[in-house]
C-alpha cells in the first residue's frame, strides 16, 4: 500500500497510506478516525468545528 508521506492523520498522527480521509478540518486514516477525532473534542471546540465547516461559514 503507498504512503502518502505529506500527510498524518489528525486522530492518530500516523503517515496515511493510500487515500486519505479528507475533510474540511484535516486528513485522517478514515472516516472512523474522524468521528473518534469529533468525540475527543469539548462541547465548545465540538461547537466551533461544526461552526467552521457549516457550508454558510465564510471562516473555512
Amino acid at each position: 500500500m503507498k504512503i502518502n508521506n505529506k500527510k498524518k492523520c489528525l486522530y492518530c498522527n500516523q503517515q496515511i497510506q493510500g487515500e486519505p480521509f479528507n475533510h474540511k478540518v484535516g486528513y485522517f486514516c478514515s472516516e472512523e478516525h474522524f468521528d473518534a477525532y469529533c468525540e475527543t473534542l469539548s462541547k465548545e471546540e465540538l461547537a466551533l468545528l461544526m461552526h467552521s465547516i457549516c457550508p454558510c461559514s465564510d471562516e473555512g
